[in-house]
């Protein structure tokens, strides 16, 4: 009988051990992944201590522009597409081919989704041929090929399409130039007009809403347009780039000042009012001393003429 109770008593300090291990171990478990979850960063998820991203990165490259280039110093522009469904900022590549190396680039700043910009290499090719390019972007690799001529190649220079080609740049010279003028003249505008958001800024006024992103977008594409000699696609730009300046300029100039509580007015004149507090004691205390002088001066006067009185009616 007692080896019967020994064996069940066993058994239940066995069953009761199990289950605060397994209490335990689920404590732990859940705790793991409340951690985990915690630790995740906004938008995403986590699954068996994981987090899997719910936003997408995705670059894609469209076209160089242009493609052909005699030997020597060369400048493209590569088309970048931002696929994905977060904005991509500083974007640049890293470009290796046979005989090509990179001596500067211009990256993308800011590439909103579904947008496109441009990236603006500037490099040497050193053979002529067909040159394959290893262009990585943002950790994905692409190929594109650029044409390196020859100069002595008699096929190219008799060609009708090189020969137009000359004559349309030589038509554009005056235009891009009238362009280019045009653009200078933007990039000033917008340099003040961020001053002048900044000094409306710390003048209390509001301008939250107030953004120049796209007006360096468009000021941007117009520039490697204008590289590009592209004097169509750069009047587009100029054109978006004129009229986000005047419309932002006046917003600016629509901008309301800041109604301030009165909390934060008195914090912000703090000194003024202690200043302002700190006279009218000292009036108050002048004017006390004042008028306890002027009552102990009564007080005297009547004093003197008291004794005199008693003065006089003694030496009657």
């Amino acid at each position: 009988m007692k080896a019967g109770i020994n064996v069940s008593m066993i058994c239940l300090l066995f069953l009761l051990v199990f289950a605060v291990g397994a209490f335990a171990d689920g404590n732990e478990t859940n705790d793991n992944l409340t951690a985990n979850i915690t630790n995740a960063d906004d938008g995403n998820s986590v699954v068996n201590g994981s987090i899997i991203s719910n936003s997408v990165h995705s670059l894609s490259i469209e076209r160089l522009i242009p493609d052909s280039f005699r030997p020597g110093e060369i400048q493209f522009n590569i088309q970048v597409l931002n696929n994905g469904t977060e904005e991509e900022k500083n974007i640049y590549p890293l470009i290796t081919g046979k005989g090509f190396s990179v001596s500067n680039m211009v990256p993308i700043d800011r590439l909103g989704p579904e947008e496109k910009s441009y990236i603006i290499i500037m490099g040497r090719a050193e053979e002529s041929g067909f040159i394959n390019l290893s262009i990585t972007l943002s950790g994905q690799l692409f190929y594109r090929s650029i044409t390196v001529i020859n100069p002595n190649s008699t096929r190219i220079n008799n060609s009708d399409e090189i020969k137009d080609l000359e004559a349309e740049k030589k038509k554009n010279v005056v235009e891009l130039s009238k362009l280019s003028g045009q653009l200078a003249s933007l990039d000033g505008q917008y340099k003040q007009l961020e001053n002048d958001i900044l000094i409306k800024k710390n003048s209390d006024y509001d301008v939250s809403g107030i953004s120049t992103d796209d007006l360096k977008k468009f000021l941007r594409n117009a520039r490697s347009s204008i590289l590009q000699e592209d004097s169509v696609q750069a009047k587009i730009d100029i054109a978006l780039a004129s009229n986000e300046y005047f419309d932002l300029k006046d917003r600016l100039d629509s901008a309301v000042l800041i109604k301030k509580p009165l909390s934060s007015l008195l914090k912000d004149n703090a000194v003024l009012i202690s200043t302002i507090i700190g006279a009218l004691l000292a009036s108050f205390s002048l004017f006390e001393i004042l008028k306890k002088k002027k009552e102990s001066f009564s007080l005297k006067i009547k004093e003197i003429k008291e004794s005199k009185k008693e003065g006089e009616q003694k030496n009657l």
